[in-house]
């Protein structure tokens, strides 16, 4: 931008000047600062109109020339109460689509530090990736996961859109693992004694119980033999006997019978129990296999974190990085920052944006100590990055068109 005419927007009637490379505008409070850098910044950017025109004005107008190359582009935005028309021409010829063309010559970087830092942290590590412009890693991250990858934001963006996914999918494995692997824990407790032994301790009971029965039998026949030598002395005798007979065997084979009944109702229970076997089984094949997805995932978190770990270390900020959804810088989260450390990651993310002609409007610089001031200066000069500054001084309006750090 070679020359600025504002007439007629906020509280100054006329103000021309022609910016360098660094135009600091000073002044103390409502000196009009801010309606400066707002002007420039508005008459390429447009937005609202709403408190762009100077009270009792009707209109009120800003025209700014560039220089493309050697040819010449006038930009001339005018604010009324309806709207804010922009007229571009290039080299004397009217441009079709004026807003377009500027917003492909120009990076206008409106950046007001105190915005930066009070917006949520969400949107502060949205508008670090944003600015940043790291390509997006397609290929590795396709590689990691296994699946097409197609970029949906900025390269951290892709990568953290990943590693929720992936982070979800493990938590739903390592529960489907846990409620396997308690399935198979519970059915392994449940099941009866092998079939092998109930069958031998029924078998067991079984001839136990015909052998009783034999000997009864065997008895009984020999006291119907003496029955026939001798009625009368053997009736009484036999009675007896029968009698005694019965008493003795009655117990063992009632005893032996309900063993049996108890012995058959168990294998009858074992049997049923193959089929809890048969779940069992196929609960511990579910568990080997989320539990084998669950370890397949950390690792593709490993290598997304050392992904993002890399693609972060291409930021232009040293010490930058994204934790917990939040921005650090060294370690330390962005809130826990001074406030000049603070002012300091805002003014760099607002100049990493490239363009053609990137031009950065920068509000409230007051609070940049002298040494982040400087430094910010040798940055903005050094990546030929032209700078409209407001600093709160003591004093009327000043405009430096060469403002020395």
């Amino acid at each position: 931008i070679e020359t600025v005419s504002i007439r007629n927007i906020a509280n100054i009637p006329h103000l021309e000047f022609s910016p360098g490379p660094l135009t600091v505008i000073s002044g103390e409070n409502g000196a009009g600062k801010s309606s400066v850098v707002g002007a420039v910044s508005a008459a390429l950017k447009g937005g609202s109109t709403s408190g762009m025109l100077r009270r009792g004005s009707s209109k009120g107008e800003v025209v700014l020339t560039l220089d493309r190359d050697g040819v010449p582009v006038v930009v001339t935005r005018r604010f009324t109460k309806k709207g804010s028309p922009l007229e571009v021409t290039e080299g004397g010829v009217p441009v079709s689509g004026p807003q377009g063309y500027l917003n492909e010559i120009i990076d206008a970087v409106v950046s007001n530090p105190d915005a930066f830092k009070q917006a949520t942290p969400k949107e502060q590590v949205r508008m670090l990736l944003q600015a940043s412009g790291v390509e997006v890693p397609l290929v590795e991250i396709a590689t990691i996961t296994g699946e097409p990858c197609v970029a949906s934001g900025s390269a951290a963006e892709v990568i953290e859109q990943w590693r929720e996914r992936i982070y979800h999918a493990r938590t739903l494995e390592n529960r489907a693992a846990k409620e396997h692997g308690a399935t198979v824990t519970s059915l392994e407790a449940s099941l009866l004694p092998e079939v092998g032994d109930v069958t031998e301790q029924a078998a067991a009971l079984t001839q136990k119980a015909v052998d009783l029965a034999a000997e009864a039998e065997a008895r009984r026949e020999a006291a119907r033999n003496k029955r026939n030598e001798a009625v009368d002395e053997v009736n009484r005798v036999l009675s007896a006997e029968l009698q005694a007979i019965g008493d003795e065997v009655k117990p063992l084979l009632e005893e032996g019978l309900l063993e049996l009944e108890r012995l058959q109702a168990a294998k009858t229970a074992f049997d049923k129990a193959e089929g809890t076997r048969s779940v069992m089984e196929e609960s511990r094949t579910k568990w080997d296999a989320a539990e084998s997805r669950s370890i397949k995932m950390d690792r593709q978190l490993e290598q997304l974190e050392e992904l993002r770990a890399r693609v972060l270390g291409e930021i232009d900020i040293p010490g930058i990085d994204i934790a917990d959804g939040e921005i650090r810088l060294n370690g330390i989260p962005f809130s826990s920052l001074s406030d000049s450390e603070k002012t300091k990651v805002a003014v760099n993310v607002a100049r990493m944006r490239q363009a053609e002609a990137p031009v950065m409007f920068l509000d409230r610089m007051e609070i940049l100590d002298d040494r982040n001031w400087e430094s910010f200066c040798a940055h903005a000069a050094e990546h030929g990055i032209q700078v409209f500054a407001a600093r709160r001084t003591d004093g009327p309006l000043k405009v430096e068109p060469n403002g020395k750090a």
